[in-house]
């Protein structure tokens, strides 16, 4: 196999790595603040108690954050569906990525026929 289609390869997987990674960030970051408000909004019922803990002006950032969360993202268990499959389509790219550098790095210096034979001359 020519390197040029090994590199051309590796160079489709990375591409391939980049856009789920951002299709993973897109939908992880968001996520994890929305788990944040609501820990923040028990932290500030914890804190400060059951009526007062409604008229602060945290525990309402939280809640509209919550609320703006829900209407504009999908649901919940729908999200942590998606990441565990982008999860597992990064991990196949990070596989796919060290097994071709790997590949380079094993026939560099050598041509084709050369890294088919291997050292039995």
């Amino acid at each position: 196999m020519n390197k040029n289609v090994i590199r051309l390869g590796l160079a489709a997987v990375a591409a391939f790595y980049v856009v789920v990674g951002g299709l993973w960030a897109a939908d992880y970051f968001p996520l994890q603040k929305f788990y944040a408000q609501r820990e923040i909004k028990d932290g500030i019922y914890e804190k400060v108690g059951y009526p007062d803990a409604f008229r602060s002006k945290e525990y309402q950032a939280a809640t509209a954050y919550e609320q703006t969360y829900a209407l504009t993202h999908g649901s919940i268990i729908e999200t942590e569906n998606k990441l565990a499959s982008y999860k597992s389509l990064l991990l196949s790219a990070t596989v796919a990525l060290g097994v071709g550098g790997g590949v380079l790095f094993m026939m560099r210096g050598k041509s084709g026929a050369q890294a088919i034979q291997g050292n039995a001359q």
